[in-house]
């Protein structure tokens, strides 16, 4: 049986050159992949955001073996790019990073690549650079770096007395989604085709929201913001200790999938 490419077949430099570079591309504006650096331009009168965020090995969605090697790329690009929409900014490149065992297979890297890639230019920006490392165990991180006009970021510790709370989508879908993939459906319960599909991409196909984040900061109504893809639960915590306040959350008001009732009720 022919044997499946690791990286220890292609050692670093190869892997950069003739798998790296050919599936995230050159970089468009300016200075990308291949070089020591990066260089990018920002407009005038706009601050550099940046935020760092890693998959955790042990993914509730890994676990499941519900996860594909595209999709795992694709969620490594979105939740980073979710930080930089929270602050109302506009994304404008990525830096991943990786340390990998020598046994990792060349197949998965290429469709993981592929993932990230495409998770990128789904917010009009690409891969910059990185650095591949050895590792007893896989480990994907990345950097998201975007800029904002200074009078539109939006903070975590502005909310007042009096302000209103709105999410902008429908909560607890990914503890549903986990109790449904982990639990329910495997003791019978069966939901339907869009329904499963709904779940599905809440736990392996996030969404990062860059032009509601964008539209927030311009709107000049929205006086503190935060990422909730801790959960709704945690992220108010958050706020309230960011803004030093309490908040009373109506949690019938809360907007919520039909088949969470049911899956919470199994």
């Amino acid at each position: 049986m022919a044997h499946s490419p690791v990286l220890s077949d292609y050692g670093e430099k190869r892997i950069i050159k003739e798998i790296i570079a050919p599936i995230c591309g050159e970089f468009d504006a300016g200075i990308g992949i291949g070089d020591d650096a990066a260089l990018i331009d920002i407009p005038p009168g706009t601050s550099i955001l940046v935020s760092t965020d890693k998959i955790p090995e042990d993914l509730i969605a890994m676990q499941l073996k519900l996860l594909s090697p595209f999709d795992h790329g694709r969620y490594l690009a979105q939740v980073n790019i979710s930080d930089i929409a929270a602050m109302g900014g506009i994304p404008i490149g990525l830096v991943a990073t990786f340390a990998l065992p020598n046994d990792f297979s060349i197949d998965y890297l290429k469709l993981f690549l592929e993932g990230l890639t495409v998770g990128c230019s789904e917010h009009g920006i690409q891969v910059l650079g990185g650095d591949l490392g050895w590792g007893s165990a896989p480990c994907f991180s990345a950097t998201a770096l975007g800029y904002v006009e200074k009078k539109n970021v939006l903070r975590r510790n502005k909310a007042s007395a009096g302000d209103a709370v709105f999410v902008s989508g429908e909560v607890g879908g990914f503890g549903s989604a986990l109790a449904y993939f982990a639990t329910a459906k495997k003791k019978g319960l069966s939901l339907s085709e869009s329904d499963e599909k709904y779940f599905l991409e809440k736990l392996t196909r996030p969404q990062a929201r860059v032009s509601l984040g964008k539209l927030l900061g311009e709107s000049g109504v929205c006086s503190s913001c935060m990422d909730i893809t801790d959960g709704v639960g945690q992220s108010i915590r958050e706020l309230s200790e960011a803004s030093n306040l309490n908040f009373e959350i109506s949690s019938h008001l809360l907007p919520v999938h039909p088949a969470t009732k049911i899956i919470s009720e199994f």
